[in-house]
This record gives C-alpha cells, sequence and structure tokens, in this order.
C-alpha cells in the first residue's frame, strides 16, 4: 500500500515503501528537497535527530536509576547497622554518630 501527500494547490506526491521506514523517509526527504529546499529538508533532519535522541536519554536514566537503587540498598544496609548499634546493651553514641554521618554523606552525594 502506498501512502498519498495531497497538496492544496491538488497536486499529490504518492510515497512508495510503506512496510521500510527508511525507504519512506528517503522518499520524504527528496519530496521535500523538490518542493521546499534545502532548509526544510535540514529541519527534517534536527526532528529526526530529537526523535532519535530518547533511547540515549533512556539509557542515562537506566544508569541514574541503578546509580539511585545502590544508594539505597547502602542506605538500608547502613540503617540496618544504626539498629543493631541501637539494640546492643551499651549505647556507643561515637559509632552511630558515624554511621548516621556516612549514611548522609552518601544520600547527599546521589542528590
Amino acid at each position: 500500500m502506498a501512502r498519498v501527500i495531497c497538496y492544496l494547490d491538488g497536486t499529490r506526491e504518492v510515497l512508495f515503501h510503506e512496510d521500510d521506514p527508511g525507504a519512506v523517509y528517503v522518499q520524504l526527504e527528496q519530496i521535500l528537497q523538490e518542493r521546499l529546499g534545502d532548509e526544510v529538508v535540514q529541519l527534517l533532519h534536527q526532528v529526526t535527530e530529537v526523535v532519535e535522541d530518547p533511547e540515549d536519554e533512556l539509557r542515562s536514566y537506566e544508569a541514574s536509576l541503578e546509580s539511585y537503587r545502590h544508594c539505597l540498598q547502602d542506605a538500608h544496609a547502613e540503617l540496618c547497622e544504626v539498629l543493631n548499634l541501637l539494640e546492643a546493651p551499651h549505647l556507643n553514641r561515637s559509632r552511630i554518630t558515624a554511621r548516621i554521618e556516612c549514611l548522609t554523606k552518601s544520600i547527599n552525594n546521589e542528590l
């Protein structure tokens, strides 16, 4: 099946290869070049770069989420250690303070 571009002046362009997005892109690029010029083709390239960019952005988000997950795991381990220190018969305030400071530093580094 082909796609048809209908212009306001009544003319039409037919895009073949609907099942191949790359071929459709090339045909559309040629049509825009012939009808509207280089500036519009450059704009098309800029827009398609922005559309393709989300994959890179998604990888960046995934890396951030992984970093946050590790931070939360470390925070959880530190909090469990602080709870263990609080259950001891004699509180060692300096060790508890050191653990909480380490936890605070770790969280601040992530933020």
